[in-house]
């Protein structure tokens, strides 16, 4: 709808039917100047109406509104206070109980019949004492916790029964699911140091095989005989010499860590070292001798 072009409909009523003063009867509220315009005048001069809160009636206090709380980083010991998901919804649902029978015991004064429902408990007030459950000690400390609910002075040390009664039920709670944590933290540890254990052993026997390999290579070249002068290896040795160093390089595959094959390297360097035969280009005079006898 367009304000600027609708028409007042009490200016035509009062048009069609001739209701006096027609001065001022058959006029828009901004020119008839009247104290309070209607909807379509307010638009059409943009004037917004406030009026004033209703005084409430005689013994009811102001509801106070809770102050939005900014989010801040807790601290370790905070967190340990704070409620799980699901011990705050028992605890929430304790709560909300307790707040119908605040209302069941205060709604029957004259002062509280016209009090809306929600007000006896605010949620506000229950949020409150959900966030500090735990760490509420004395009945003190509740009182300065909800000093500003409106039932503070006649239901507090009721409220505070109950806290200690969700307080021991998640007590309790806490304690029965304690050895089933202390279970997945230990299995958890065992995990750990089996995978550690099987690390250090594979070392263990990688070293143990390169001690092995050593004194093998030594026999091997006391056994040469000198009977080949030809640069070319022979192929059985040059077979034996690529498994010994497959194994030796080539152990545990892809599972063994860098740190193990670094350390391995220039062991298997020195192990191939070992194994290349002592071929000979020229003849000495021992071996001239030997053959001519």
């Amino acid at each position: 709808m367009e304000h600027s072009k609708a028409l007042l409909l009490i200016a035509v009523f009062n048009r069609t039917y001739q209701n006096p003063p027609l001065s001022t009867s058959t006029l828009d509220c901004i020119t008839a100047k009247r104290p309070h315009p209607c909807s379509l005048c307010a638009k059409r001069a943009k004037i917004k109406l406030t009026f004033p809160t209703p005084p409430l009636p005689r013994g009811i206090r102001e509801v106070v509104q809770a102050t939005q709380h900014t989010n801040r980083a807790l601290s370790t010991a905070e967190q340990k206070l704070q409620l799980k998901k699901k011990e705050r919804d028992v605890a929430s649902a304790a709560l909300v109980d307790f707040g119908n029978k605040v209302r069941l015991a205060e709604q029957r004064r004259s002062a509280n019949q016209h009090r809306p429902k929600s007000s006896y408990f605010p949620a506000s007030v229950s949020t409150l004492i959900l966030d500090n459950l735990l760490s509420i000690a004395s009945l003190q400390a509740l009182s300065d916790l909800v000093k500003l609910w409106t039932f503070a002075t006649t239901h507090t040390l009721a409220l505070y029964d109950v806290v200690l009664e969700l307080q021991s039920t998640v007590h309790a709670e806490q304690r029965k699911n304690q050895p089933r944590k202390l279970r997945a933290r230990r299995k958890a540890k065992k995990v750990v140091d089996s995978s550690e254990s099987e690390a250090v052993e594979e070392e263990e026997e990688v070293e143990g095989e390169e001690e092995e390999v050593e004194p093998d290579a030594a026999s091997d070249d006391e056994n040469v005989t000198p009977q080949h002068s030809s640069p070319n290896r022979p192929p059985a040795k040059r077979a034996r010499r690529s498994t010994v160093l497959e194994e030796v390089t080539n152990q545990g595959g892809a599972s063994r860590s860098r740190a193990v094959k670094e350390k391995i390297q220039p062991k298997a360097a020195a192990v191939a070292a070992d194994y290349r035969p002592p071929y000979r280009t020229t003849l000495t005079a021992t071996s001239r001798r030997s053959r001519r006898g």
